[in-house]
């Protein structure tokens, strides 16, 4: 960037959000230097970051050599050596940092390069996670301070420590120099009233009884990584909210193309199928591939809502747009879900059906009386009524999100708001801006629902198929042994009337339902899973642990990632279909002019 863009410029504060210099997003400011002066006057900078690294291209000194103050918040992975060197009036930096252990342990030489033609310099360390422990005394053993040079620590619990002795020594010598110098500064005095001063009248520790020199003789070099912050986890989320995207797209088109051909081939059957013989089979089958249809053809339609970072690598231009919004709630929460439940449903019945050519028990649907299957038809109907009627809880829970424009990456919250009826944590989200759609006695009915919701449709539905499948694959196997025992016998010469399933042929159907089970299991299961987690995570009322009150968006783009997992089950079931149902076989190498 140039520089000149500021030239004859007088502001007083300049402030930078969501600066980021990783894969995801990569915005961080440079300057060229032009080595002329541009007759610019900055006061005070703000910096917002997460994993950067400081330079003179980023504070430029033609830009920002007359700032008095500069504060720099979220994640530094280190400031380079030079960084300060032309920056000659600046009297305070404060640094509000989420790691500081890593942040130290890449080096302190920008503190040790500064060249000193000013009369003082405060550097403050305002951290809430870091304590400047005993053991940490060797990220600091290159400090080297000038006299006037003060290094504060603001930090609500703090016990003083031998750590904090070796980094506050030059003030521990120059008490009165430093409050004659600052006296008549309202600026860096407005900042004294905030910081610790718990080291100050430390009765307890000294120079001489931390044997600083003995301490820092056993320095060895080692190796500090990363602390895992709460910006990483909203960036390790966001890494799966891409994937989500990149998939999105691949994932539905090959789901529109499978399923059109599921309903080209089953159209097909039904009206070729003159004795009507398999017709709620075939009625079945096609339900499920016109409702995972309608899934994808609306699931492709989400990516018009996707944002990966705001200028990040991805984000929908329209995301924000009020009737995207609108269809998110509408199509994507409520719609989908219905479809989700209708899909499932019918995969649990063609599941029953074939269960119920197995066994000769009147509970099953095809060997029971007209009495049974009316039974059986009032269930179904009512389980989807209450099911649907759970999931219009989505629509008035989502609300439209207005607040366009944020300061702060985790104040960027969703567009829509899926979650607005948590009354009890309203005083944690106080913190975030987000609008409480209901409270009080409303919120819980919304709550409860919810949890209905996901138990009903998700897990119920969920272990009903995986149940359904194994109780097939089981009547199934001793179906083919009992084809086997006949055949020896034939054999034999004894020869025994015994019907057997037109359709048990060979181990290849037990091939398809133990890859079927194996989907399920793979996919769904895992679906099911991570759902639990966060609804748990949901639940939880605790500060820490509850990172979906905090940024909703890190839950929201787990859980897009768990939908890709239930996108690709329904993908499969041409291959189902084709290996469990000889008519569908048939019409699939004739339409591909296999045969």
């Amino acid at each position: 960037m140039c520089p000149f863009i500021f030239s004859g410029s007088n502001i007083e504060s300049i402030q930078f959000d969501g600066l980021s210099n990783v894969f995801l997003k990569r915005n961080i400011i440079s300057f060229i230097h032009v080595n002329q002066s541009i007759q610019s006057s900055v006061d005070r900078l703000f910096l917002a970051s997460y994993r950067v690294r400081l330079d003179d291209s980023v504070l430029s000194p033609e830009i920002f050599n007359g700032i008095s103050l500069l504060s720099v918040s979220g994640s530094v992975d280190k400031i380079e050596k030079e960084t300060f060197k032309k920056l000659l009036n600046i009297k305070l930096i404060r640094l509000d940092l989420e790691d500081f252990r890593f942040f130290f342990s890449n080096g302190m030489d920008w503190l040790n390069g500064l060249e000193f033609n000013r009369d003082y310099l405060i550097v403050d360390f305002s951290t809430e996670n870091y304590f400047f422990s005993e053991e940490d005394i060797c990220l600091f053993k290159n400090v080297i301070l000038n006299p006037r040079i003060f290094i504060y620590i603001t930090a609500p619990k703090l016990e003083c420590t031998c750590t904090i002795m070796w980094l506050q020594r030059s003030f521990n010598s120059s008490k009165s120099l430093f409050f004659s110098l600052i006296g008549e500064d309202t600026l860096s005095s407005s900042f004294i009233a905030s910081y610790s001063q718990v080291c100050w009248s430390n009765t307890n520790l000294s120079g001489e009884n931390c044997a600083f020199e003995e301490k820092l003789n056993k320095c060895r070099p080692q190796h500090v990584g990363p602390t895992f912050t709460s910006n990483d986890m909203l960036y390790t989320s966001e890494y799966f909210n891409f994937m989500s995207v990149v998939l999105l797209p691949v994932i539905s088109t090959v789901g529109l193309v499978t399923n059109f051909i599921n309903v080209q081939i089953i159209v097909r059957i039904i009206k070729e199928d003159k004795e009507k013989k398999f017709k709620i089979l075939n009625l079945t089958m096609l339900a499920n591939s016109v409702a995972n249809l309608a899934y994808f053809f609306l699931y492709m339609l989400h990516l018009m809502n996707k944002c990966v970072y705001p200028n990040g690598i991805f984000c929908s231009t329209i995301a924000h747009n009020y009737f995207v919004q609108l269809y998110e709630i509408i199509f994507v929460e409520f719609f989908l879900n219905c479809l989700k439940i209708l899909s499932n449903m019918s995969i649990i019945l063609i599941s029953w059906i074939r269960l119920s050519s197995l066994v000769s028990d009147n509970f099953f649907i095809l060997n029971g009386n007209e009495k049974n299957k009316k039974r059986l038809k009032w269930f179904i109907s009512v389980f989807l009524f209450i099911s649907l009627m759970l999931s219009v809880e989505k629509v008035f829970v989502a609300q439209i999100n207005t607040n366009y424009f944020v300061g702060d990456e985790k104040e960027y919250v969703e567009f829509p708001n899926k979650n607005t009826f948590q009354h009890m944590l309203l005083r944690f989200r106080t913190i975030i801006n987000i609008e409480i759609k209901y409270y009080g006695l409303v919120s819980y009915v919304f709550f409860v629902l919810f949890i209905l919701n996901f138990l009903v449709n998700d897990v119920f539905l969920t272990l009903t198929m995986i149940g359904t499948d194994i109780a097939m694959l089981y009547f199934l196997r001793g179906k083919i042994k009992l084809k086997k025992l006949i055949g020896k016998k034939m054999v034999k010469g004894k020869k025994k009337d015994v019907k057997l399933h037109p359709e048990i042929k060979d181990k290849r159907i037990i091939k398809t339902i133990v890859l079927n089970l194996f989907i399920l299991f793979l996919l769904k299961f895992l679906h099911l899973c991570i759902s639990i987690h966060f609804l748990i995570v949901k639940l939880s009322y605790f500060d820490k642990e509850n990172y979906c009150v905090f940024n909703s968006r890190i839950c929201s783009n787990y859980l897009e990632f768990a939908e890709v997992f239930y996108s690709i089950s329904n993908i499969y079931t041409v291959i189902l279909y084709y290996n469990l149902n000889k008519k569908y076989e048939e019409a699939f190498k004739k339409m591909f002019w296999l045969k």
